[in-house]
């Protein structure tokens, strides 16, 4: 005996709890999630403000259940590929972090480029991000991923917006979500190469990849905390490092 448990539980919602459930009766079968995805996600298309909580935490419970079944097959990678996505429009990068690293371990690497992008995207050391960028390559992946990844780490804002550019659309939507630590350091950059000159608003938005109905302001009130004076360089990039420096102190 492995000390895993064979659910014998029939209902078709029940919400997350931090303590997995070791109940035979407390823990639904494959073929009752199996049913009970479906139907989550059915009641879940419906529903407006709270969408997000109430599917999540189906979704979470779900993979309890799995885990404490040993069920690791397709079907546990289609509970974790809905969190993976749910999590991406909802811009949470704590539970897209842990589905990501889940469908890792179960063997799926079809999100394997979202995942490096992703990756660069929070700051990780590009020595790590490098050599597994190399392996892909040598396996004949060819992508503008890469190339982003390799612009990022050069801080070259029109590499990037080229790159950008050239991703898909699902690569494209993991950058709106989790870009804003990166556009604010591209920012800094852009701030430094200016020195105290006055800026273009219209081109710096165009480099910080802002969506088209996002101007520079907006970005520098919303993103950056700041309320900012006329486009002059410098006194911008120090109210930028004031206000990083505040955020630290919290």
């Amino acid at each position: 005996m492995d000390g895993r448990v064979t659910g014998t539980c029939q209902a078709l919602e029940r919400g997350y709890l931090r303590t997995a459930p070791s109940r035979s009766e407390d823990i639904r079968p494959k073929d009752v999630l199996q049913k009970s995805l479906q139907w989550v996600a059915e009641k879940a298309g419906g529903m407006g403000e709270g969408r997000y909580g109430y599917l999540m935490s189906q979704l979470k419970a779900m993979r309890q259940e799995l885990t404490v079944q040993g069920i690791d097959d397709g079907f546990a990678i289609e509970v974790y590929e809905m969190c993976l996505k749910e999590a991406l429009n909802a811009g949470d990068r704590g539970e897209y972090t842990v589905c990501h690293a889940a469908l890792k371990e179960l063997g799926n690497n079809g999100h394997i480029l979202e995942r490096l992008l992703f990756q660069a995207l929070a700051g990780d050391q590009f020595e790590d991000l490098n050599t597994e960028v190399c392996e892909q390559v040598a396996a004949g992946t060819r992508s503008p991923v890469f190339d982003f990844i390799t612009a990022s780490y050069q801080m070259n804002p029109y590499l990037m917006r080229a790159a950008h550019d050239a991703m898909s659309p699902a690569h494209q939507q993991v950058y709106r979500t989790f870009s804003h630590k990166h556009r604010t350091l591209v920012f800094e950059v852009l701030l430094k190469a200016a020195g105290p000159t006055k800026i273009d608003p219209v081109h710096t938005a165009q480099l910080l990849i802002l969506p088209p109905d996002t101007s520079l302001e907006s970005f520098l009130t919303t993103v950056c905390g700041l309320s900012p004076p006329p486009m002059d360089a410098k006194p911008l990039l120090e109210g930028l490092q004031i206000k990083r420096t505040e955020l630290k102190r919290t």
